[in-house]
């Protein structure tokens, strides 16, 4: 049974979005309307990232992975809001920087992965709600619905992982009284891992290569079947 803070995962895929269980997640209830209208403005404010951090990931390699450029981007968001670096946060400050850090992710990760595709890094849409914008940001082009809420699904069921690596790892950087911009960036190095987020790369891998290889998956289903095949799933 998957619950985000007593609600079953079935229950907010279905009725609740990613910015509603992002809420939940860090104020133990599900907003009201007038409290998501708040959030979901505060990140529209939040979602431009600074000329410098646009800088700092332009200065990379295009074929440099993009878990390193992520990190690096938000680690130094520490030096352009040197106000929130206070070891222990105040409430405004947390009310603060958490609409910062949703809508700061969702750009950096669009613009690293344009730069990766050696495109031009696009600006938030504030008129798109976070996904589509999040997808927008990354092809340029108004996205389908459809695969806009599969995406929001898909973040719903990332947004609580309990203790796994790159959780535990942002809770032990927190502990020194790290900032959160370092916390958070440690946990992206963790998740970086072949044996943790980097297992989803090696997931994408393998389809593409089923794909090139013609789409049989019956044949790689054999495969991985065959205790002789060194091939896995």
């Amino acid at each position: 049974i998957l619950k985000h803070r007593g609600y079953t995962i079935e229950n907010l895929c279905e009725k609740s979005t990613f910015l509603e269980v992002s809420s939940l997640l860090f104020n133990n209830k599900l907003p009201s309307d007038s409290e998501l209208s708040k959030l979901k403005e505060a990140i529209k404010e939040t979602s431009k990232i600074p000329e410098g951090i646009k800088a700092l990931i332009k200065s990379f390699p295009k074929d440099a992975h993009p878990m390193g450029i992520t990190s690096a981007a938000v680690v130094a968001l520490s030096g352009h809001y040197g106000h929130l670096l206070d070891p222990d946060l105040s409430d405004a400050q947390k009310q603060e920087i958490f609409p910062l850090m949703l809508g700061q992710l969702k750009t950096i990760s669009a613009a690293v992965y344009r730069h990766g595709q050696g495109k031009d890094i696009i600006d938030s849409d504030p008129t798109l709600d976070y996904t589509s914008d999040f997808l927008y940001m990354m092809t340029g082009e108004k996205p389908n619905p459809e695969v806009a809420k599969s995406l929001d699904v898909l973040l719903i069921l990332h947004a609580d992982h309990e203790q796994n690596c790159s959780a535990s790892t942002v809770r032990v950087v927190g502990s020194s009284k790290a900032n959160l911009f370092a916390s958070v960036s440690s946990g992206i190095d963790a998740l970086w891992g072949p044996l943790h987020g980097g297992a989803n790369q090696a997931v994408l891998e393998m389809l593409e290569a089923i794909q090139n290889d013609g789409g049989g998956y019956e044949k790689f289903i054999a495969k991985a079947k065959d205790k002789e095949d060194p091939f896995r799933l």
